[in-house]
C-alpha cells in the first residue's frame, strides 16, 4: 500500500497591503527591509516590497507575520523543471 502524504494547510491572509499573516513556515531564510524568503511547506516564498520586517515568528506553530508595504509574494519552483531549450537540446 503506497503512505499517504500528510500535508498541512498553508495560508497567506493579506490586509491592506500592509501585514501579512503566513502559516505552515518551517524558517525564515533572510529578510531586508526589500525582502523576506521563507521556507514553507510548499515551496520557497519571497514576500518583496518597501520597509518590510518580521514582525512574529513562531517555529512550534509555524506562523510568520510580516509587515511593511508589500508588493508582491513570489514562490520559487523548487521541483527539477528544464527550460525548452534544455529539453531540445538534451
Amino acid at each position: 500500500m503506497q503512505e499517504e502524504i500528510k500535508r498541512k494547510n498553508h495560508s497567506l491572509t493579506l490586509e491592506n497591503r500592509e501585514s501579512l499573516f503566513v502559516t505552515e513556515v518551517k524558517n525564515v531564510e533572510y529578510f531586508t527591509q526589500e525582502a523576506v524568503a521563507a521556507k514553507t511547506s510548499l515551496g520557497r516564498m519571497i514576500v518583496k516590497g518597501k520597509n518590510l520586517f518580521v514582525d512574529s515568528m513562531d517555529s512550534k506553530t509555524g506562523n510568520l507575520l510580516i509587515k511593511g508595504f508589500i508588493n508582491e509574494v513570489i514562490y520559487e519552483n523548487t521541483g527539477e523543471s528544464k527550460s525548452i531549450l534544455k529539453k531540445l537540446f538534451k
